[in-house]
């Protein structure tokens, strides 16, 4: 019973927007514990004891705050479901914790550690140090940074995307800090394989070799990349191409059809 209300109370989150993903983890197990104990509905007794359980106050009271909220949920379309009250266990205040306002000269030195950081010659430091000084000159979020695409980089700075409260927003930068910027992205693009062989290449590879060894004919070529692309798992058959690249022999196979098509047009 609980079990299904859980699941539809998680499905209309998700229809709302709502990642609900901690919040869903924490409930299941709420619910395992209510049904070990055959509860058919919420109880308040029940969910201080659940909640009782957590290793710390803390996560005790987030234990009542969570069920207390799916109770509510649930209590609207059935009022056999209890709501255990909010300051069941204390009202528990939220200790803010003092950030580190960091001199320039702790931030020059993280960078500087981060700049050494192994394996020399990597782009491993180089992308800590980026990160580092982004996130002090730049002030967001470090889930904004880590998101970040090519296409975030432009003239007028970054566009953050992935932002907490679903709003897009552009971050000006000053000439440093795009400078150091193209100074990495000129070395992930030197650096991580865009220059040299890659895993994926070996798709492409595949891709190619096998086209090289099907016959000549115009019609077998037509079968063989439907069969292909069916193979390599494409929803359209013009996906397939971009796995293809030109080899001597391809080449040659294309040129001698031209050759003939050609003969066959003077004829």
């Amino acid at each position: 019973m609980l079990s299904r209300d859980l699941a539809h109370h998680a499905e209309l989150q998700h229809q709302l927007g709502f990642k609900f993903r901690v919040q869903h983890t924490l409930l299941k197990k709420f619910v395992a514990f209510a049904e070990r104990h055959g509860d058919r509905r919420v109880r308040s007794a029940r969910v201080l004891e659940w909640a009782m359980l957590a290793p710390s106050p803390q996560q005790s009271r987030n234990r009542l705050l969570a069920a207390r909220r799916f109770a509510l949920a649930l209590s609207a379309e059935d009022s056999h479901h209890e709501v255990p009250a909010a300051d069941t266990l204390g009202r528990g205040l939220l200790e803010r914790r003092i950030p580190h306002i960091y001199i320039a000269g702790e931030i020059t030195a993280l960078m500087q550690a981060a700049a050494s950081l192994k394996p020399a010659g990597s782009i491993r430091p180089l992308m800590y140090e980026t990160l580092f000084g982004l996130l002090a000159a730049a002030g967001m979020r470090i889930s904004e940074a880590l998101a970040l695409q090519l296409d975030d980089v432009t003239d007028d700075g970054l566009i953050i995307r992935q932002t907490k409260f679903k709003k897009r927003r552009l971050l000006p930068l000053h000439r440093t800090t795009s400078h150091a910027l193209d100074r990495y992205l000129a070395a992930r693009r030197g650096g991580l394989g865009q220059r040299g062989p890659r895993i994926h290449d070996l798709r492409h590879t595949f891709a190619v070799r096998s086209l090289e060894q099907c016959l000549h004919d115009r019609d077998a070529v037509a079968r063989h990349i439907v069969a292909l692309s069916t193979y390599l798992g494409h929803a359209h058959v013009t996906d397939t191409y971009w796995n293809l690249q030109a080899t001597p022999i391809l080449m040659t196979q294309i040129a001698a059809a031209g050759e003939a098509l050609h003969q066959g047009a003077i004829a």
